[in-house]
């Protein structure tokens, strides 16, 4: 009797070690409906208060988690929430490729009142600007990046319907702008007019207008990160858009069918002869 004793400790705690594993859950969030990551969506464990935030291409890693019944609750703007079981396969690191339908929303006016604090020092910090809030913002060419961008704070042209932008005093030379990754020296379009970035294939862009990391060095004023879409992957769409000076047609989906490629095409065309 005296030897069954261990044995059966050693019996319980290894059960108890296959029922809690630690492991790390990584992956993406994308729209189930065309498979276009999702930035900024938000990955938490059900049940507990654990969980993180996707990054500005929908990649997520959840560290140290313990495995017993676990599963992850996504949630996005504009999406559904769904929750995912979490399966053990063998190995420490769990990858995990998460999709979640659309849930467009109807939300009634919201009134905000407060008071003015004058702190002394207006703080530069940035801005995130996606796809929506491009679409649908106001103004005589609602269509284009830039005139969105005038009307941050500190942010300026040189007339009402130029492309060249001036931030906090300084010149259109000390902007840096990026579209996923590549600098790009010159946004103007149809002589200086709007620039050639349409918010038909903007995903996330990010502004900002000063305190931005060492990794921008090189400009004074500001620095303009503009994410574009990947594309539908899994059925061919058409999108147009139609202001006072240009008209735009947006084309994409899957390269091959069934497969996990896809193509963007994009035309800009100015209403104008030269």
């Amino acid at each position: 009797m005296k030897k069954l004793v261990p044995i059966a400790v050693m019996l319980i705690a290894s059960s108890l070690s296959a029922q809690e594993r630690i492991v790390t859950i990584t992956g993406s969030i994308a729209d189930s409906s065309s498979g276009e990551r999702i930035p900024y969506a938000t990955v938490s464990i059900a049940g507990t208060s654990s969980g993180t935030v996707a990054d500005v291409n929908g990649y997520f890693i959840l560290r140290n988690v313990r495995l017993q019944n676990t599963r992850l609750r996504v949630s996005a703007i504009g999406y559904r929430e769904k929750e995912f079981s979490v399966e053990y396969g063998g190995k420490s690191n769990i990858i995990m490729h998460l999709e979640i339908p659309e849930s467009p929303r109807s939300m009634p006016g919201v009134e905000v009142t407060g008071k003015m604090v004058n702190t002394g020092a207006q703080i530069a910090g940035n801005t995130i600007i996606t796809s929506g809030q491009l679409q649908n913002s106001v103004g005589m060419f609602k269509n284009d990046v830039v005139q969105y961008v005038t009307q941050l704070p500190g942010v300026v042209t040189v007339s009402g319907i130029s492309s060249q932008y001036y931030v906090r005093g300084g010149g259109p030379d000390e902007n840096l702008v990026l579209i996923d990754g590549m600098q790009i020296y010159n946004l103007s379009h149809a002589f200086g007019l709007f620039s050639f970035v349409d918010p038909l294939i903007v995903r996330v862009a990010n502004f900002s207008a000063g305190g931005f990391q060492a990794e921008y060095g090189g400009r004074l004023s500001s620095v303009f990160d503009i994410q574009t879409i990947d594309g539908d992957k899994n059925r061919f769409r058409a999108k147009g858009t139609l202001d006072l000076l240009s008209s735009d047609v947006l084309l994409t989906g899957p390269l091959f069918p069934g497969g996990n490629s896809s193509f963007v095409a994009f035309y800009r065309r100015p209403l104008f002869q030269n």
